[in-house]
């Protein structure tokens, strides 16, 4: 079965949320989020925020994948940096490297990018080497945040 990757639109709003909420009850985060995290997503997206994007996967029709985007920039790498914040696909169709076709789609989709980046948890065996392949390096960095 073929696949393809389309830039999200707003049609795609309730399979997206679908399995954002699926993506977040998964071992591959550290704990759930609210609803109205994904319902403040939604409205980044669906109003062409320049800080947000995601890719939607589907086959035959059906949404099976996404992933979700964020834009910065770094001194450190020299120009802008594209933070893979998500890359989900539905538990079905795993094992068919669909997540290796949506990132490459996404570098290159972004050829001028100086750094692509992701978080995960340490224990995502299957993450790590996916983006290991796609030559992505674990830093040596300490993360820090302050909730609000």
């Amino acid at each position: 079965m073929e696949h393809i990757i389309k830039r999200y639109d707003v049609l795609d709003a309730d399979g997206l949320s679908n399995m954002m909420r699926e993506f977040y009850s998964t071992p591959g985060v550290l704990h759930k989020i609210d609803d109205s995290n994904i319902k403040s997503t939604i409205a980044l997206l669906n109003q062409k925020s320049p800080f947000a994007e995601a890719f939607i996967l589907k086959m035959d029709s059906n949404m099976i994948g996404y992933v979700l985007l964020a834009f910065t920039y770094s001194n450190e790498a020299g120009g802008s940096v594209v933070w893979i914040e998500e890359i989900y696909i539905k538990k079905e169709y795993r094992n068919r490297r669909l997540s290796n076709a949506l990132l490459d789609y996404v570098i290159q989709e972004y050829p001028n990018t100086a750094r692509f980046r992701i978080d995960m948890v340490k224990d995502n065996v299957e993450s790590m080497a996916l983006f290991s392949s796609f030559g992505f390096e674990e830093l040596k960095y300490l993360q820090f945040i302050k909730e609000r």
